[in-house]
C-alpha cells in the first residue's frame, strides 16, 4: 500500500545563502508541484561552521588549505597549462588560463563521467592529468572538512543530534542537502579521507599511484544525500549517496537504535559552547 505524505508535513530547512534557497525552491517546484515555497532559515545548525569560534581560529584563519592548494598548483598546473594550450583548437583562449578556469574544464570532465560515464575530454586530458585535478580538488576538501582538525568532524555532531532527534518523532522522512552543509558529515562519518597520509601538496608523489579518477564521487552530485527511516522487522536507516547503499562505517547492521548509539558514543552529549568555544 503506498502512503501519500501531506505537503503540509514536509518541513524544507536551508541557510541563508540565496543559493541553498533557490536550491529548495526548485526542489519543490519540480518534486512537489507546486510553487507556494515556504522554508526555515537554519543557519545555526546547516552552517554551524560560521558561528563556530575553534572551527574560526584554527581551520579558517590558518589557510592550510590555501597554502596547500597553491604549493601543489605551482608544481603541476603549468604543465597542464601547457598541454592545454598546445592541443587544443584554439589555444590563445587560453593563453591566460588561471587554475580556477582549469578547476571549471575539470568540473565538465566530472559531469560529463556522472552523467554519460565517459569523458570526451580525454583527448586533451590524459588520466594522470585528471588524477591530478582530482587531487587538486580533495586538498580543499581534507583541511576544511575531512580529517585535517578534529573540530571538523566534531561540529558536525550538531547536524547529526538534530537529524536523529526529528528521527524519533517521526516514522518516516526525508532529508536533502547541499553540499557544504553534508560534506563534513560525509568526509569524516563515512571515512572518505581514511589513511595514513594526509592530502597534503607535497604527498602527490606518495598517493598517485594508488588512486583512482574520482571526481564523479563529488561533481555534480556531492549533495545528493539521502538518509531515510523505515520498518523492516525494526526500525532501520539507510544512507545513500548518488543513488548508492553506502554501508554504515564500523557498523554491522543499519538499524536505527544501533546508528544512534554508535554516535552517541562518539560525540556523547553535543553542545554548540562544548564543541566550539575556545
Amino acid at each position: 500500500m503506498q502512503t501519500i505524505l501531506p505537503i503540509g508535513q514536509i518541513e524544507f530547512m536551508t541557510t541563508s545563502k540565496q543559493r541553498c534557497i533557490d536550491t529548495g525552491e526548485e526542489y519543490y517546484s519540480a518534486f512537489i508541484g507546486q510553487h507556494n515555497y515556504t522554508f526555515t532559515d537554519r543557519d545555526d545548525i546547516l552552517r554551524s561552521t560560521k558561528n563556530c569560534f575553534k572551527y574560526q581560529k584554527f581551520v579558517l584563519n590558518k589557510k592550510c588549505a590555501s597554502i596547500e592548494e597553491k604549493l601543489f598548483a605551482r608544481s603541476h598546473f603549468d604543465f597542464i597549462k601547457k598541454k592545454l594550450f598546445n592541443l587544443w583548437v584554439y589555444p590563445v583562449i587560453f593563453k591566460f588560463l588561471m587554475v580556477i578556469k582549469i578547476m571549471a574544464i575539470f568540473g565538465v570532465a566530472g559531469t560529463e563521467i556522472a552523467e554519460y560515464g565517459s569523458l570526451m575530454l580525454s583527448k586533451f586530458l590524459f588520466k594522470e592529468d585528471l588524477n591530478k585535478l582530482s587531487y587538486y580538488f580533495e586538498i580543499e576538501r581534507f583541511w576544511l572538512f575531512g580529517n585535517a582538525y578534529k573540530i571538523n568532524y566534531e561540529s558536525c555532531c550538531l547536524l547529526l543530534s538534530d537529524y536523529f532527534k526529528r528521527m524519533e518523532q517521526v516514522i518516516k522522512m526525508h532529508k536533502q542537502g547541499r553540499s557544504h552543509s553534508l560534506l563534513t558529515v560525509r568526509s569524516t562519518n563515512e571515512r572518505y579521507f581514511d589513511g595514513d597520509n594526509e592530502i597534503t601538496a607535497e604527498n602527490w608523489n606518495i598517493l598517485k599511484n594508488d588512486r583512482k579518477f574520482n571526481i564523479s564521487e563529488f561533481l555534480p552530485f556531492n549533495s545528493n544525500v539521502i538518509i531515510f527511516l523505515y520498518y523492516k522487522d525494526t526500525y532501520r536507516l539507510k544512507l545513500l549517496i548518488n543513488q548508492k547503499s553506502i554501508k554504515w562505517p564500523n557498523l554491522n547492521d543499519d538499524r536505527f537504535i544501533t546508528i544512534k548509539n554508535h554516535f552517541a558514543v562518539k560525540y556523547g552529549i553535543c553542545n554548540i559552547s562544548d564543541v566550539c568555544d575556545l
